[in-house]
């Protein structure tokens, strides 16, 4: 039953041994800041697309292909540009500095790809 539970122990010992190596090769490797800074620019883009959409941003007023196709409608482009001079400049008055909006989302409270 001692050896039996010895062996045991020995296999979880181990597992977490592998583990942490591999995550030790992760973070020496840049991997673990990659995948961090991935994560976070996704969660901004995001979050800054449904900011916009929630306050009218139509984020189709300017086609893909804008250098040969025009807007179909310069007054849509027109009220996209005042809604961000406006999102903008309220930005610039925010006394504590913080991002509005924010939920103090983590890469692991998101659900995000953040693999440990």
């Amino acid at each position: 039953y001692v050896e039996t539970r010895h062996r045991l122990y020995a296999r979880v010992l181990e597992s977490a041994q592998e583990k942490l190596a591999a995550q030790q090769k992760r973070v020496a490797s840049g991997q673990s800041k990659n995948e961090m800074v991935s994560w976070w620019l996704d969660t901004i883009e995001r979050r800054c697309e449904a900011y916009l959409l929630e306050r009218g941003y139509d984020f189709d007023a300017v086609p893909a292909n804008y250098i040969d196709e025009r807007p179909r409608d310069m007054e849509l482009v027109r009220r996209n540009l005042a809604l961000v001079q406006r999102v903008l400049s309220s930005a610039d008055k925010s006394a504590d500095g913080t991002c509005r909006g924010s939920g103090g989302e983590t890469p692991e409270t998101s659900g995000g790809s953040i693999s440990s």
